[in-house]
């Protein structure tokens, strides 16, 4: 079984997450890409939307996409997330046998000697890399697969941006989960 994982704040979902899970799934010939919501990341040290939004938003972003699992181990745990343990728990319940690709863009292998654990981390995945066209990938670990994606040029801060003063053209997001975000008033100023 080759599955896929995409952790993230998902703050919010945006149609660039979307379009990476599909790439790594069509390169790749991944059957479940699991996605993954962090209840809070190490990395970034600022005030998360509560985590009941980013799941409804994850949620509704996710459907139509029957091979796209959420999984909310992390946000169960209501801690900060490591990257080595929620590999540990998918490779305990997906078993040896699973191939697990770590999917995410170029950008985030750069910060790879921060995370907690790093040399663990390659030994539990795969990492799939998405490729923009025209930019150069350097230092990427020995086990990663590079793959190919059209540029999606959004990002959850971008987005939180545009949102905060009314508006998001381009429409960054799913239509589900910009009504929501409407609904609910989040990322208003």
């Amino acid at each position: 079984m080759k599955v896929g994982i995409l952790g993230g704040t998902f703050d919010p979902i945006h149609n660039g997450h979307l379009a990476l899970i599909k790439a790594a799934r069509k390169a790749l010939g991944l059957q479940t890409v699991f996605v993954v919501p962090t209840y809070q990341t190490p990395l970034k040290h600022r005030v998360l939307t509560p985590v009941r939004y980013r799941v409804a938003m994850a949620r509704l972003a996710l459907r139509g996409l029957p091979w796209a699992k959420l999984s909310l181990d992390e946000v169960r745990r209501r801690r900060v997330s490591y990257t080595y343990q929620m590999l540990r728990r998918f490779r305990k319940r997906l078993g040896r046998g699973a191939e697990i690709y770590f999917v995410c863009g170029a950008d985030l292998l750069r910060h790879l000697g921060r995370w907690r654990r790093p040399d663990e981390v390659r030994k539990l995945c795969r990492f799939a890399v998405a490729r923009r066209p025209g930019s150069r990938i350097r230092g990427l670990p020995s086990n990663a697969v590079v793959f190919a994606m059209k540029p999606a040029p959004v990002s959850s801060t971008e987005v939180r941006k545009k949102l905060g003063r009314g508006g998001a053209k381009g429409n960054p997001v799913p239509l589900a989960v910009r009504r929501y975000i409407r609904k609910h008033g989040l990322y208003s100023s």
